[in-house]
């Protein structure tokens, strides 16, 4: 049976899609940082201007820092 790699490092988009949020979820969260100088709640990588990453192993840990039970 062959599995799908994840890559290490997904877009905004597919990011929102491992967590099952909306992409303007996340938008925000980078946007409200930007505007009190506090960290994100997901941590991200900007290469230039536009260019937006977020490593899986961050998005796992903001998975397990969420859970509730």
């Amino acid at each position: 049976m062959l599995t799908k790699k994840l890559p290490a490092r997904l877009n905004t988009q597919k990011a929102a899609d491992y967590l099952g949020v909306p992409k303007t979820f996340l938008e925000r969260d980078r946007f409200e940082a930007g505007q009190s100088g506090t960290p994100p709640k997901v941590p991200f990588l900007r290469f230039g201007r536009r260019t937006i990453l977020y490593n899986v192993s961050d998005l796992d840990m903001y998975l397990s820092s969420s859970r509730i039970a």
